[in-house]
């Protein structure tokens, strides 16, 4: 990984903090039961009892949607781009893969934050707490997009001006 893209760097940095959340937490019920160390069990346990997340405890349909987007389709982008990233990034492939990926992201986020402040099971406090901790999330996740955004659209720009440019002469 070069540090010469420092954009590049967090994005992957933050990326390669994200897989570990999605391997060992929020994809837990998509492995064989026998495979999934008790350990981890605890650590969900932990979570829905400390946070009182009424996502993880009452798993709404929506919910359980978005875990499967989480496993077949966030995943395997995230794992991508990390590894086109420290490779060297460069291609408009990557930034296309990132656009979607994290507006998919933030917009999953964004749900899970509006069902938190309008929870009437949660306290306030529990309610802020995850809306901190999610809408953190989601604010990267839209930083992510908006990146990605305006480097396809300099891509774009730039090959049209050339186009024109060519045209002319």
């Amino acid at each position: 990984m070069t540090l010469s893209r420092p954009r590049d760097t967090l994005i992957t940095l933050f990326i390669l903090s994200f897989i570990p959340t999605i391997l060992f937490f929020d994809i837990l019920h998509l492995y064989p039961a026998h495979l999934v160390p008790a350990v981890l069990l605890d650590t969900q346990e932990w979570y829905k009892t400390f946070f009182n997340d009424v996502l993880t405890i009452h798993h709404p349909a929506y919910f359980a949607f978005f875990k499967y987007v989480e496993a077949f389709y966030e995943l395997p982008v995230a794992l991508y781009a990390a590894w086109a990233l420290a490779r060297g990034g460069g291609s408009g492939g990557v930034y296309a893969h990132l656009l979607v990926w994290a507006v998919v992201c933030a917009l999953t986020t964004a749900t899970c934050v509006w069902e938190y402040v309008v929870s009437e099971v949660m306290s306030e406090q529990e309610r802020m707490v995850l809306v901190g901790m999610y809408g953190g999330y989601g604010l990267i996740f839209a930083a992510i997009a908006g990146d990605m955004f305006c480097r396809i659209q300099g891509a774009v720009k730039g090959a049209s001006q050339a186009q024109i440019g060519k045209k002319r002469a």
